[in-house]
């Protein structure tokens, strides 16, 4: 969806749960090693990894979606990965910033159209912080938009992955 910044994607890829955490490790600033550079390879996230579920967050200059979170699902080299990406950390935030939207909004409204009589400088505030959250939701679901295929293509090429439906996995791995 064009105003939603989350999307779940599945990838199918022959690799073991073992070597898809250690693919995703080597590209990644662990948490659990106090984000230290092991080596000298370009990472491109810092989060937590196992091989059941890894929580990354791009580094800045990436161009990447800002969060992923992965659930590694699948039994011998017939292994699936859930892929969570989203703009936001939590969808909670997006709701918080659609209501602040909302309900400036109908505020504006209120008072541009004469229902209500208020001062003309709350009126300007109002009107300033409206059009900046305007601004600043459009901004950010147009880099979440523009980021989302280069995220699923690294991720398709770090996994050696092809990307299927959801109504290929089996129900098995679903949760």
């Amino acid at each position: 969806m064009l105003i939603y910044p989350f999307k779940t994607i599945w990838l199918k890829t022959q690799h073991r749960r073992e070597t898809i955490a250690n693919l995703i490790t080597n590209q990644t600033f662990l948490s659990d090693a106090a984000y230290r550079k092991s080596d000298a390879q370009t990472k491109f996230f810092y989060g937590t990894v196992s091989d059941a579920e890894f929580v990354l967050e791009a580094l800045k200059g990436k161009r990447m979606v800002g969060y992923m979170e992965g659930d590694i699902v699948g039994v011998g080299d017939d292994t699936y990965v859930k892929l969570s990406l989203g703009g936001l950390r939590h969808k909670r935030i997006y709701v918080l910033l659609i209501a602040l939207l909302l309900g400036s909004s109908v505020f504006w409204f209120r008072a541009f159209f004469g229902f209500e009589r208020i001062d003309a400088i709350i009126f300007n505030l109002f009107s300033t912080v409206w059009i900046l959250l305007l601004l600043y939701a459009f901004y950010f679901l147009w880099q979440f938009q523009r980021n989302i295929q280069p995220s699923i293509d690294f991720f398709r090429g770090l996994l050696q992955a092809d990307l299927v439906e959801e109504n290929v996995v089996p129900a098995i791995f679903k949760r």
